[in-house]
């Protein structure tokens, strides 16, 4: 899963950094690990510059009744001073302040928060409230600072989020940076069948199948095992174009993965749907194939009939 963690990790650090995921392509052989140590170690010294004031600001900020601090905020401050000053101020009032801010306003301030910390800021907002932000940021497609504040919104408030959510292509969008892999499962597991079978139709449809790969592999052997199992279920074309994407991006290691968690059943329906896939005509494809069959026992030979 290296490959799809390193582009989520360097695509996040050029966020942090506020440049092009291309203008890191000289990190593209990096461990992951390292990648993701660098880019929280930036984050961490980019949001302590200047701390010491932002939390000055914090405490001036309450000489100010919330209506008048609300005002001075939008028309004066604007949403990256307003963002860092958040995050070090009193969560029951920045809460309060935060249900009398413009929708649009309140997104562009989350561009500037640190999530993890002013995770209680965050649980301090209303439900009803992170669903209008969150939708915000979905029209701007946002899909990094809605996977930063997945990592610690609570199960209640996420349920109401993904109800809001309607196009299950923003669902992998944002599940692909999701950097607390409890958290997706808890995210997984909100969604019945029906709509992750709308998910893995959507991962086909728009070409997403490489991050519906990596969130299957992030998620516990259970949830796997579940996904896994509908993917089966799935039409013929739905399954070769899994199949296929994952040979094109050589995602075939993870491929392999989730089917050795899949069912006894599932595992020998995959194989037999993928005997006569027009793919075979492609040497890489058979030796794929070949190892997908040493999963499964008693099964024909990868041949094109």
């Amino acid at each position: 899963m290296d490959a799809m963690d390193r582009q989520a990790e360097l695509t996040k650090l050029a966020r942090v950094l506020a440049v092009e995921p291309g203008d890191l392509a000289f990190l593209e052989g990096a461990r992951v690990g390292s990648l993701r140590e660098f880019r929280r170690a930036a984050t961490h010294t980019l949001f302590d510059d200047g701390r010491e004031t932002f939390r000055r600001l914090a405490k001036l900020s309450r000489l100010l009744p919330v209506p008048l601090l609300v005002r001075f905020t939008t028309s004066l401050v604007g949403p990256e001073l307003a963002g860092r000053v958040a995050s070090e101020m009193e969560p029951e009032r920045a809460a309060r302040m935060s249900s009398e801010l413009p929708v649009d306003f309140l997104g562009e301030v989350c561009l500037h928060l640190d999530p993890e910390r002013s995770r209680e800021v965050i649980r301090g907002i209303a439900p009803t409230g992170i669903r209008d932000v969150g939708l915000e940021l979905l029209r701007r497609k946002e899909y990094i600072c809605m996977a930063r504040f997945v990592d610690v919104l609570e199960e209640s408030v996420l349920a109401q989020m993904m109800a809001a959510i309607v196009d299950e292509t923003d669902l992998l969008r944002i599940g692909f940076y999701v950097e607390d892999k409890a958290q997706l499962d808890m995210l997984i597991g909100l969604l019945d069948d029906e709509r992750l079978e709308r998910l893995l139709f959507a991962a086909n449809r728009a070409a997403l199948w490489p991050e519906a790969i990596a969130l299957m592999n992030h998620v516990r052997s259970e949830t796997r095992a579940r996904l896994g199992d509908l993917t089966a279920q799935q039409p013929e074309e739905l399954i070769h174009g899994l199949v296929f994407a994952a040979h094109e991006a050589g995602l075939w290691p993870e491929l392999l993965d989730i089917v050795a968690h899949m069912s006894a059943a599932s595992q020998l329906l995959v194989v037999q749907r993928l005997a006569t896939s027009r793919f075979f005509e492609s040497p890489a494809f058979v030796t794929g194939y070949a190892a997908l069959q040493a999963r499964v026992e008693g099964l024909p030979t990868g041949q094109k009939q």
